[in-house]
């Protein structure tokens, strides 16, 4: 190594140094609170069968969360994904729609519950929009990129016989984009599951704060 990279390597340990500083991170905090961690653990461990019929209708309440999130979700989806396809419109109508959705993505659900929570106040009815909203950024970009890996000859084949385009939509587009958008879904559901599950654990964890 040459010194130019020396002093380089230097100046990035040096910044490290006095940014832990600026921040207070002492490695000495992490060594004494390793112990929490037992401490956590015991609790996690610790079962009050008292809570037993709570855990069980919050459980049931979360899967009926679930539920409607997700269909009323993909139901906008849908036709959201129709109008941001390329194949099916033009720019006027696909780009500020695409703009749209890359908004709605943007922020992960525990924001939007966080939001809805401020709208309609706490309870599950915020978390039922903030899965909306989560659903209608996902599957509609997955909807659209499928329409768009149609093949184009049966479209141009059924376009040439004088069809509407709602009747494109219904027996060409939608019965063609949906196997391609089924094995979208088996790739990617394990990761986004997860990360969902994430965030409304995220979002349980600090609804129970505010009760609290």
């Amino acid at each position: 190594m040459n010194q130019k990279n020396n002093l380089i390597i230097g100046l990035i340990i040096a910044g490290v140094v006095v940014m832990s500083v600026n921040v207070d991170a002492d490695p000495r905090d992490f060594a004494e609170g390793l112990p929490n961690i037992g401490i956590m653990l015991q609790e996690i461990t610790e079962v009050d069968s008292s809570l037993f019929v709570t855990a069980f209708w919050s459980m049931l309440e979360t899967i009926e969360m679930a539920f409607i999130g997700t269909v009323v979700g993909v139901a906008i989806a849908l036709p959201l994904s129709l109008l941001a396809a390329r194949n099916l419109n033009n720019k006027f109508v696909y780009v500020p729609v695409r703009a749209l959705l890359a908004a709605i993505r943007t922020f992960p659900s525990i924001l939007w519950a966080i939001l809805f929570v401020i709208i309609v106040g706490l309870g599950p009815f915020a978390g039922v929009l903030a899965i909306i909203m989560y659903t209608v950024g996902f599957i509609a970009k997955l909807q659209y990129e499928a329409i768009e890996a149609i093949d184009a000859d049966p479209m141009d084949a059924v376009g040439a016989i004088g069809v509407s385009k709602l009747q494109l939509i219904r027996f060409v587009v939608l019965p063609e984009s949906a196997s391609h958008l089924l094995r979208e879904l088996d790739f990617t559901s394990l990761t986004t599951s997860s990360s969902l599950s994430m965030e409304r654990l995220q979002f349980s964890c600090w609804l129970f704060l505010q009760q609290s």
